[in-house]
């Protein structure tokens, strides 16, 4: 298990039907790479811009967000962009 601290670039849902019944994984992009979860608060709860740390689990290539943990608010990383339409880079694209 490991810790990731990033601005939160993005929040993207993926809904499917399995045996199990209807599911939704949502993808939050942190610094680039995406963060799994199939846990609807914290999918719909996260804020685009603003800093969380995140409790990880590497799968191969995959993160994974630990079951049961939740993301908490952080202070933003010194240097990193919190506004939309700046390509995630302080100085724009």
């Amino acid at each position: 298990m490991e810790t990731i601290k990033g601005v939160v670039e993005a929040v993207e849902s993926k809904t499917g039907q399995s045996k199990r019944g209807p599911w939704t994984r949502y993808g939050i992009k942190v610094d680039g790479q995406y963060i799994s979860t199939f846990d609807v608060k914290v999918g719909t709860g996260l804020q685009v811009g603003k800093a969380y740390a995140f409790q990880v689990e590497r799968e191969g290539d995959y993160l994974n967000l630990v079951k049961d943990s939740v993301p908490h608010e952080i202070a933003t990383p010194e240097g990193a962009a919190t506004q939309l339409g700046n390509g995630g880079h302080p100085e724009g694209d």
